[in-house]
């Protein structure tokens, strides 16, 4: 494992750094500093198995334009949908963290007005737009086992050190709009809002159970964003 020999987060998720699981009949792409570890547990013959989707399903670190996203929305991991196998091209060109929010690919947009993405303004094929996921593997449901592994992954330290190093001083000193949605203490976020230093700048944190963009955080960035 050599987590320190990237620069940034898009330099890990470069393309070839994506491994095919070996023995797998189908492709089943993750990160090579990943595979160790879901490799073992995947061998473990006894306890409560992984449920992730890896079957022909491009990791999704991220939705949209992270790099220079006027919001940042953070969540646990993407949701797995039968359709993600015919959309892997799409899913790799998301790898650059400079591509549009990906509403051309129905599932996911469908998600994105579940989640009441329209709160924010026109959000069809935005760059202004983007999703964060803790963790890049997609499933139905986050069981225990899923969160216990993840937990391990390098994937996911990447994650943890963009939002902390990256993406917080950014929303402190208001050059982009950062909501914690989900998975509160796996990003090692407070899921409580009474710690001063979480109302400063534009770092908001949501606790409702859906995840989905509550008014009146909406209505602070539609302010913030209206005031530049």
């Amino acid at each position: 494992m050599r987590i320190n020999d990237y620069a940034n987060i898009f330099d890990y998720w470069q393309f070839k750094n994506l491994k095919n699981m070996e023995g797998s009949d189908s492709e089943q792409y993750v990160h090579k500093e990943d595979l160790p570890f879901l490799k073992a547990k995947m061998a473990e013959e006894k306890g409560a198995k992984l449920s992730f989707d890896f079957k022909g399903r491009i990791p999704s670190p991220w939705d949209g334009n992270l790099k220079s996203a006027e919001i940042v929305i953070c969540y646990a991991n993407p949701l797995s949908n039968i359709d993600d196998v015919n959309n892997k091209a799409k899913m790799l060109k998301q790898l650059s963290g400079s591509a549009s929010l990906p509403t051309d690919i129905k599932a996911w947009n469908d998600w994105y007005e579940q989640k009441k993405f329209g709160r924010l303004g026109k959000f069809e094929n935005s760059d202004k737009i983007s999703v964060f996921n803790i963790c890049p593997y997609a499933s139905e449901n986050m069981s225990d086992v899923n969160w216990r592994t993840a937990s391990c992954l390098p994937s996911v330290w990447w994650a943890q050190k963009h939002l902390r190093e990256v993406l917080i001083p950014m929303a402190l000193d208001k050059e982009i709009f950062l909501v914690i949605a989900r998975a509160h203490k796996y990003w090692g976020i407070p899921s409580w809002d009474n710690i001063d230093l979480f109302k400063e700048g534009n770092l908001r944190i949501q606790t409702n159970r859906g995840g989905f963009i509550q008014e009146d955080i909406a209505g602070d960035f539609l302010t913030w964003k209206d005031s530049d």
